[in-house]
């Protein structure tokens, strides 16, 4: 990742590292490490890397668990971004919950 100079937004969006990460994960990951989606991938030490990589696995288990609890057995009638709980994405102007 950091052998790239792309944003963190396009890498985490982008189909090369991960596929299916849209906008309001790839937020909530961000949002977790406190890094700006702007930010440059070859720019990032190996400790916030690292931190990133967490994020990324706990928020995609995270929404995993919450929709497989909400819709039991049956697949999800409505995805959306557009959730309660999403704590950055699509909150601009909004208070920050951390």
């Amino acid at each position: 990742m950091r052998s790239q100079n792309y944003t963190l937004k396009r890498t985490l969006k982008g189909p090369t590292l991960l596929s299916g990460v849209g906008n309001a994960y790839s937020d909530e990951m961000l949002h977790a490490v406190r890094l700006l989606p702007m930010k440059r991938t070859s720019r990032l030490t190996k400790t916030k890397l690292s931190e990133l990589y967490s994020a990324t696995k706990n928020t995609l288990q995270t929404w995993i668990d919450r929709l497989l609890q909400e819709t039991e057995d049956r697949f999800p009638e409505i995805v959306t971004p557009f959730r309660e709980g999403i704590p950055a994405h699509t909150r601009f102007g909004s208070p920050c919950p951390a």
